[in-house]
C-alpha cells in the first residue's frame, strides 16, 4: 500500500511540475506565423545562421502558404504573434478574439503587390462589370477598395471571387477572372507569360501597405524580455544581410519560394525599414495614424458608426523606442 501511495505521489507531483511548465511561458518556443514574403524572411535569415539562438531566444517560425491561414491560427491561440500586413492586424482587432499589439514594422510594399489583368484590359477602369480575384484577406480587400478608387470606381462595380494564391493562374487560364491581386512568388508565374500586365502596384499607395510583427497584448504582458530581444537584434540581423549578401539572399530566396534572381526583382518593391526608421515613424506619428485610421475606415462597412482605429489601439512602441534608444 505505501509503495502504491508513493507511486500516487510521483505521478501528483510530476503533473503539477508539468502544469507548472505549461504555465511559464519562458518554457515553450515564441511561436510566430509567418508567410512567404520577402520582408519577413528577414526573420528566417536570424533562425537560420543563429543570432536567435546566441542572443538566448527560443523562437520558432510557423510557415503558412497564405496570409488568411496564418490570421486564423493566431486567432486559435496556435501561435504568439504573426508576420502580417496592417490590413490582418486591423481585421484580428475587429474580430475581437485576440487583442493584437504590433511591436515591429518590418517593411513597406513599394511596387511588390500589384493587380494583374488579362491583355484585354487596358486599366484598371476597365475592370467595371468584370470579376477580379482575391484572397480572402484584408490585404487583397483594400488594395482592390484602393485601386478602384484610384480609377474612380467603387468595390460594387467589379465581382469579387475569392481563392487563394495558389489557384490564381490557372483561374486567368480558365476565363473566370479578368484580373488577380498577387504578390512574389505568385506574381512572377502570373507576369511570365505574354497575355498579362500590371494594372496598378503599391508604388501608387505610398506607405500605405505596411508589413509587420504582431504579438497578442497577453504575450507582450507575459514575455515582454523576449519580445524586446527579437525587435533588438532586426537591426543586427539586417546587418548580418548587408555584411553576408550572397548567403542572405539564398536564404531569403529559399523562405520566399523563389529564387536569387527573381529575390532581387522583389526586393526593388520592397522598403525594408531599419529600426532607426521605425522610430521616425512612431515618433513623426502622422504617417502611420493615417495608414491605421485609413485601412480601418476602408476595412470596416462604410454605415458603421465605429471610430477609426488610432496608434494606441494597435502599436505598442516601447520596444522600437528602446532598441533605439541611445
Amino acid at each position: 500500500m505505501g509503495r502504491i501511495l508513493a507511486v500516487i505521489g510521483l505521478v501528483v507531483a510530476s503533473a503539477i511540475g508539468l502544469a507548472a511548465c505549461e504555465q511559464d511561458p519562458q518554457s515553450r518556443p515564441l511561436r510566430i506565423g509567418t508567410n512567404p514574403w520577402p520582408g519577413y524572411a528577414y526573420l528566417f535569415v536570424g533562425q537560420e545562421n543563429g543570432l536567435f539562438e546566441e542572443a538566448g531566444l527560443n523562437v520558432e517560425l510557423v510557415e503558412f502558404i497564405a496570409l488568411s491561414d496564418v490570421r486564423r491560427s493566431f486567432e486559435r491561440g496556435q501561435i504568439d504573434g504573426m508576420t502580417v500586413t496592417l490590413a490582418e492586424a486591423v481585421s484580428t482587432y475587429d474580430a475581437g478574439v485576440r487583442d493584437p499589439r504590433i511591436v515591429l514594422f518590418a517593411d513597406f510594399s513599394n511596387g511588390a503587390d500589384m493587380l494583374v489583368g488579362h491583355k484585354s484590359i487596358r486599366s484598371v477602369a476597365d475592370l467595371k462589370g468584370k470579376v477580379v480575384g482575391i484572397e480572402q484577406a484584408g490585404l487583397d480587400r483594400y488594395f482592390l477598395h484602393r485601386a478602384l478608387e484610384e480609377h474612380g470606381l467603387t468595390d460594387d462595380d467589379v465581382i469579387v471571387s475569392y481563392m487563394g494564391q495558389g489557384s490564381m493562374l490557372a483561374a486567368l487560364d480558365a476565363g473566370k477572372v479578368s484580373a488577380v491581386f498577387v504578390y512574389p512568388p505568385t506574381a512572377h508565374d502570373v507576369l511570365d507569360r505574354d497575355d498579362t500586365h500590371v494594372l496598378f502596384t503599391s508604388a501608387k499607395l505610398p506607405g500605405e501597405v505596411l508589413d509587420v510583427v504582431v504579438f497578442d497584448a497577453k504575450v507582450v504582458e507575459d514575455r515582454s524580455k523576449e519580445i524586446a530581444k527579437l525587435v533588438g537584434l532586426w537591426g543586427e540581423i539586417l546587418q548580418f544581410a548587408a555584411d553576408n549578401p550572397a548567403k542572405a539572399n539564398t536564404q531569403l530566396a529559399a523562405f520566399a519560394g523563389s529564387d536569387v534572381e527573381a529575390l532581387s526583382s522583389d526586393l526593388e518593391g520592397i522598403r525594408v525599414m531599419s529600426l532607426e526608421e521605425q522610430r521616425q515613424l512612431l515618433i513623426s506619428g502622422d504617417a502611420i495614424e493615417r495608414a491605421i485610421a485609413g485601412m480601418s475606415h476602408v476595412l470596416r462597412d462604410s454605415d458603421t458608426d465605429l471610430p477609426a482605429l488610432s496608434v494606441s489601439d494597435l502599436v505598442e512602441p516601447r520596444f522600437i523606442l528602446e532598441a533605439t534608444n541611445p
